[in-house]
C-alpha cells in the first residue's frame, strides 16, 4: 500500500475506528466530531478508502451521501434502499467480490405498517446477515448526506435510528461539526449507544510535509517562496481558528515579506483576507474594515496586473465589503460595492456571482425602500436562474432563498406568476418550508454561497 502524509491518517484514523468498536462494543451509532471542510472531506475519503480493495478493515462498508430534503424523514430510509438495491446489483457482477461473498440475494423490503426509520433498519439488519457479518466483521452503514436541508428532521429520523433494536453485526456512521454539534443530546441520553469519535488527523501537518517534500524537490527559488508563502499560510489559519492576533500578525508579515519581490499582490490580498477574519472573530470593527481595505487595495493591483483569476477574487474581496455595510444596515454604501462586482461578474460572465450581486442588491434596494429597483435586480437574477435545467436549481438550496426574496415584493399579477413558477420546480408549500427554517436556525443571504 502506497503511503503518504495524507495516507498516513487514514490509517490512523482506522486504527482509531478499530480501537473505538473493540472497546466500546455495545455501540450503534458512531459520529466523526470535525471541524472544517477539510476535515469532512478527510473522513470521506478514510470511507472510500474502506470501500475499495485496499481497506485495511475487516468491516464492509457502505456509503449514503444522496441529500436529506425537507420532509424527507418519511421518505429517506426508502429512498436510500432503492440506491443500495443497486449497489448489490454492482456486487453481483464482480467476480472477485462474488467469489468471496457469493451472490448476495438482498433486496429491500418495504412494510406500510412500518415508519421509514423502522424499516430502514430492518432492510439493514437483513443486508448484513447476507453478507455474513458478525460482531468481528460488522457492516458499517455510512449515512453522510452531501446536503440536509432540514436539520431537525434529520435528527429526529437519526433518533428513531438509534431508538431500534440493532444487533452488533451493524453501526451506522456519522459526520458533526463542533460548532453544529447536532447529536449532542444522544451523546448524554444514549451514552451506550451512540458515541462521538474526535479524530486524531492533524491536516495542517500532513499538508506542511507535502509542501516541505516538494519545496525540497524544487530547485527554482521562486518555487520555493511561493512553497514557504503556502506553509506559512497554513501556520496563519490555525492561528485565526485558535483567535491569536499575535500569532496570526507575525505569520502575515512573514508571507507579504516572502510574496512583495515577486508583486504577487493576489498572494497579499489572501494575507489581509485572513485576518480581516480573524478579526471579525475577535469583533474588533476596525481593524476587520482597515485590513478588507487592503485586501481590496492588493487584489486590484493583481487585477491591474491581469494576474489570473484575479477578478474572481476582487470580486468577493467587493462582495465580503459589501456585506460590512449590509449588516449594519447603511444599504446606500454596500449598494456601491455590490453594483460594482455585479459590473465585474458581467463583464467576466460569471454566472453564479451575477446571481448573487442581483440577489444583494435587491434585498438592499427593498430595505432601502425603493421596491422598483429591488424588483428589477431580482428578476434580472432570476432570468439567470431559468438558463438552468430544473434539476441544477432544485440542487442549489440558496436559490430557493432567492425565490423567497422575490415573494416579499408585492406586483399584482407577476408576482403571481413567478410564484407559480416557484411551485413548479420546489413544490406546493415551498415557501412555508422556508419560513420554518427561519424560525429553527438563523438563515443569511450569503453572496458567496452559490461557488463559480
Amino acid at each position: 500500500m502506497q503511503t503518504n502524509p495524507i495516507m498516513e491518517r487514514i490509517v490512523r484514523l482506522s486504527e482509531q475506528f478499530k480501537t473505538t468498536l473493540q472497546e466500546q462494543p455495545q455501540v450503534r451509532i458512531v459520529s466523526w466530531l470535525g471541524a472544517s471542510a477539510s476535515e469532512y472531506k478527510m473522513i470521506k475519503g478514510f470511507v472510500m478508502f474502506h470501500m475499495s480493495e485496499e481497506s485495511t478493515l475487516d468491516d464492509i462498508f457502505i456509503s449514503c451521501h444522496q441529500p436529506f430534503q425537507a420532509g424527507s424523514e418519511e421518505t429517506y430510509g426508502r429512498e436510500t434502499c432503492k440506491l443500495m438495491d443497486q449497489y448489490v446489483e454492482a456486487w453481483n457482477k464482480n467476480e472477485r467480490l462474488t467469489s468471496q461473498t457469493g451472490i448476495i440475494g438482498w433486496k429491500s423490503q418495504y412494510n406500510g405498517k412500518q415508519t421509514d426509520a423502522e424499516n430502514f433498519v430492518k432492510n439493514m439488519h437483513q443486508l448484513a446477515t447476507d453478507f455474513s457479518c458478525d460482531k468481528e466483521q460488522k457492516l458499517i452503514v455510512v449515512l453522510m448526506p452531501q446536503r440536509i436541508d432540514d436539520l431537525k428532521s434529520f435528527k429526529a429520523w437519526i433518533k428513531e435510528i438509534l431508538e431500534q433494536p440493532i444487533d452488533d453485526s451493524l453501526c451506522f456512521m456519522l459526520y458533526d461539526t463542533y460548532d453544529e454539534r447536532l447529536f449532542n443530546s444522544f451523546d448524554e441520553k444514549y451514552q451506550d449507544r451512540f458515541l462521538y469519535i474526535q479524530p486524531d488527523m492533524d491536516l495542517y501537518g500532513a499538508v506542511n510535509q507535502i509542501l516541505e517534500n516538494s519545496k525540497q524537490a524544487n530547485k527554482d527559488q521562486q518555487e520555493q517562496d511561493v512553497i514557504s508563502f503556502q506553509q506559512i499560510l497554513i501556520k496563519l489559519s490555525l492561528a485565526v481558528s485558535r483567535q491569536n492576533e499575535k500569532q496570526a500578525s507575525d505569520h502575515a508579515r512573514q508571507a507579504i515579506a516572502l510574496v512583495k519581490p515577486y508583486d504577487f499582490y493576489h498572494l497579499e490580498a489572501v494575507i489581509y483576507y485572513f485576518l480581516y477574519n480573524l478579526y471579525v472573530s475577535v469583533k474588533k470593527e476596525e481593524k476587520a474594515e482597515k485590513a478588507i481595505d487592503k485586501a481590496l487595495l492588493s487584489a486590484q493591483k493583481a487585477v491591474d496586473l491581469n494576474i489570473e483569476g484575479s477578478k474572481t477574487s476582487y470580486c468577493q474581496y467587493l462582495v465580503v465589503k459589501g456585506n460590512t455595510f449590509l449588516f449594519r444596515k447603511k444599504y446606500s454604501r454596500a449598494i456601491l460595492f455590490y453594483s460594482e462586482a455585479l459590473q465585474i461578474s458581467n463583464a467576466e460572465n460569471m454566472l453564479n456571482y451575477r446571481i448573487n450581486m442581483c440577489q444583494m442588491l435587491g434585498l438592499c434596494y427593498r430595505k432601502s425602500g425603493d421596491s422598483d429597483q429591488a424588483w428589477q435586480y431580482l428578476t434580472e437574477g432570476w432570468q439567470l436562474i431559468e438558463t438552468m435545467k430544473v434539476e441544477e436549481i432544485q440542487q442549489q438550496p440558496v436559490l430557493c432563498y432567492y425565490a423567497f426574496e422575490m415573494t416579499k415584493l408585492s406586483r399584482g399579477e407577476e408576482s403571481e406568476r413567478y410564484e407559480s413558477r416557484f411551485r413548479e420546480i420546489w413544490g406546493e408549500g415551498w415557501s412555508d418550508t422556508i419560513k420554518q427554517q427561519y424560525k429553527t436556525r438563523k438563515k443569511s443571504f450569503n453572496a458567496l454561497s452559490v461557488k463559480n
